[in-house]
């Protein structure tokens, strides 16, 4: 939603490049946190880890996000968070 909502906003000034990236680094360290936690991570049912894996991958393959002010910063965030859910998740729902 971010994609298609919000950054087309920044491309049209409509808005602020800092709010984005903002919301971006929020929704970020938010699922930093769950899926550092062993118990949470593992709570996490396979169609979820399958959504979010689908979500991740689409937006480290979006163009827009790397052409922001942040933006590399934040697709190396997105890459650790990538790590961390294979990593802390269940493991036979995140590679089955």
């Amino acid at each position: 939603m971010i994609l298609t909502t919000h950054i087309p906003n920044v491309e049209s000034s409509q808005q602020p490049e800092a709010t984005v990236l903002r919301l971006i680094n929020c929704l970020t360290d938010t699922m930093l946190a769950v899926f550092s936690s062993a118990p949470l991570a593992h709570a996490v049912s396979r169609s979820s880890l399958k959504q979010l894996m689908q979500v991740l991958i689409t937006v480290l393959s979006d163009d827009r996000l790397a052409a922001l002010e942040d933006g590399p910063q934040i697709l190396r965030a997105i890459n650790i968070l990538m790590v961390k859910v294979i990593e802390m998740s269940d493991q036979t729902y995140v590679l089955g």
